[in-house]
């Protein structure tokens, strides 16, 4: 999974070491998870990702964004 996030302002009044954390999921068709990865963002910043697993592409239903404490805020489902 290749993946580039561009954070604008997050939270304008946040301090500039301020950090929001989130990890990327597969979810495989039979409703297994697994992480792949795990990155900070802060405001006004872009993070470049490369994960791999070994799920078989022809097994993932779907590629999450979540926060750290479970929430999908971006899901990409993958219809084979």
């Amino acid at each position: 999974v290749e993946m580039s996030c561009h954070y604008r302002d997050i939270d304008t009044n946040a301090p500039d070491t301020t950090r929001w954390d989130y990890a990327l999921w597969v979810v495989q068709k039979d409703g297994t998870e697994s992480e792949l990865s795990r990155w900070s963002a802060a405001n006004n910043s872009t993070v470049n990702l490369s994960a791999g697993t070994s799920v078989p592409v022809s097994e993932i239903a779907a590629v999450q964004v979540r926060s750290l404490g479970g929430t999908v805020l971006r899901q990409s489902e993958l219809r084979n």
